[in-house]
């Protein structure tokens, strides 16, 4: 069996972070192995600067609001935020679909692996069809973090 070593400057596993001293062991298609310290990895080790973690979740989202970031003032009460919600639905399909879409693209970027998206119409299932269609992208982030 073929393995990929990580070896980051800190490795948080779940439970808690690991100083650099350790190294995180997976198959090729990610599975996790085992996690040893460097000097029982061996050789092949991929050195990564920065925290590699286990992928977050966002457990409660509406991806169908995605088209109001940074439209609704903040600190203004429920109220006030639940009658600019209701307002603002009204924009374009298109905008929406491509707002949702956006979001996504962020979530994934920031490390954000699950989302618990809690529909009120169905604008986002489009994106969720799109999604079902495509692999899953192993790559990891430009910041300095890297998901397992």
């Amino acid at each position: 069996m073929e393995y990929r070593k990580f070896k980051p400057d800190y490795l948080f596993d779940g439970s808690q972070i690991l100083n650099g001293g350790h190294v995180l062991i997976s198959d090729l298609k990610g599975k996790i192995i085992d996690v040893v310290t460097e000097s029982e990895a061996g050789n092949g080790t991929e050195v990564l600067k920065g925290i590699l973690s286990p992928g977050f979740i966002n457990a409660h989202c509406h991806l169908e609001l995605s088209h109001l970031k940074n439209k609704i003032p903040q600190k203004t009460g429920l109220v006030d935020f639940v009658v600019t919600v209701i307002s603002g639905r009204h924009f374009p399909p298109d905008e929406i679909l491509s707002a949702i879409e956006n979001t996504e693209a962020e979530m994934l970027k920031e490390g954000i692996v699950a989302v618990g998206d809690i529909c009120n119409n169905t604008l986002s299932l489009l994106q969720k069809e799109k999604k079902g269609k495509k692999k899953p992208a192993h790559s990891s982030p430009k910041k300095e973090q890297h998901m397992f």
